[in-house]
Order: structure tokens, then sequence, then C-alpha cells
């Protein structure tokens, strides 16, 4: 079954695991890099970040879109 959240459904579901104890991995931008680390909120996520690669090169730019 396949379900949509918003942020606040997202938030909420979020806050539920980490009072069960578990630790929450999303990604999230760190150091200039989109990468995996535990995440407080959906205000940790990328949000309007994207990331360009070639051979030898990555770039962290913004993706036009705030969803």
């Amino acid at each position: 079954m396949a379900m949509v959240l918003r942020a606040s459904g997202l938030d909420a579901l979020i806050e539920v695991l980490r009072g069960q104890g578990r630790t929450v991995i999303g990604p999230t931008v760190r150091d200039g890099v989109i990468t995996h680390a535990p995440i407080d909120g959906a205000d940790d996520l990328p949000i309007g970040w994207s990331e360009e690669q070639e051979g030898g090169s990555y770039r962290l730019v913004p993706s036009g879109t705030e969803e």
C-alpha cells in the first residue's frame, strides 16, 4: 500500500518513531553534499536541493522546487 505524507505528517511519524527509541535516518545536506544521517524532522531533508555528478565532479545545486 502506497501513502503520501505531507511534511506535518512526516514530522509526526518521525516523532513517534523517535519516541519508541528509534533513530530515523534520511537524506540531509552536510558539508556541501547530500548524505544520509539521523534526522529530527522534515526540515532536515534536502528540499530544494539536487546534486550534479560527472566524472570526478560533484556539485550541490538548487533544484528549483520547494517540495
